[in-house]
């Protein structure tokens, strides 16, 4: 029984890293090289802190995750395809920005440079026993349905077949029509 709630705990806690690698896969097999994923994730983290606060919902806080690791990656977006800057100097340097404004922005929001107040998250409090918690938890779900969806989409549609083929091999992607970012040609 204590070895059950172990592993249940350990799936709970990895999902946060399983989207990240799965985010980094994607990137990766498109030939983005991803050392931006820790800042992702802690602008991600941030993002969820405020939106479950000030919105007194775990989906408010999934919601703020998303819109706060889409604006970081913009930011990479922009940076590296408009402004051609290196990839690995961006990835860092999003990581450093992140990391001290996170901070910063703690502070000012929750008057605490460390973590925020404690939020609304999908922790099953109405479950009696604690150890299952994590079934009713969606964000882990999503997470385990990720990495099928992922492989179906990489390697059985025609987007997968095209996206391994600008990061395998850009020129002969444009050959063949297939846009590329034209820094990787």
């Amino acid at each position: 029984m204590i070895l059950l709630a172990f592993l249940l705990q350990t799936i709970r806690i990895a999902v946060p890293y399983l989207l990240a690698a799965a985010g980094g896969v994607m990137s990766e097999r498109v030939g983005i090289i991803a050392l931006g994923l820790e800042g992702l994730m802690l602008s991600g983290a941030f993002g969820a802190a405020l939106g479950s606060y000030y919105g007194n919902s775990p989906w408010a806080g999934l919601l703020g995750a998303l819109v706060a690791g889409g604006i970081i990656t913009s930011l990479l977006a922009v940076s590296t395809i408009r402004f051609r800057a290196n990839q690995v100097v961006v990835g860092v340097a999003i990581n450093l920005i992140v990391a001290a404004s996170t901070r910063y922005f703690l502070r000012l929001v929750f008057d605490s440079s460390s973590n925020s107040p404690r939020v609304p998250g999908f922790g099953g409090e109405g479950v009696g026993n604690a150890m299952f918690a994590s079934f009713l938890n969606p964000v882990v779900w999503i997470g385990l349905a990720v990495l099928p969806a992922l492989a179906w989409l990489l390697y059985r549609t025609p987007f997968g077949l095209r996206a391994r083929a600008v990061g395998e091999k850009p020129e002969a992607a444009a050959t063949l029509g297939v846009a590329v970012n034209p820094m990787r040609l």
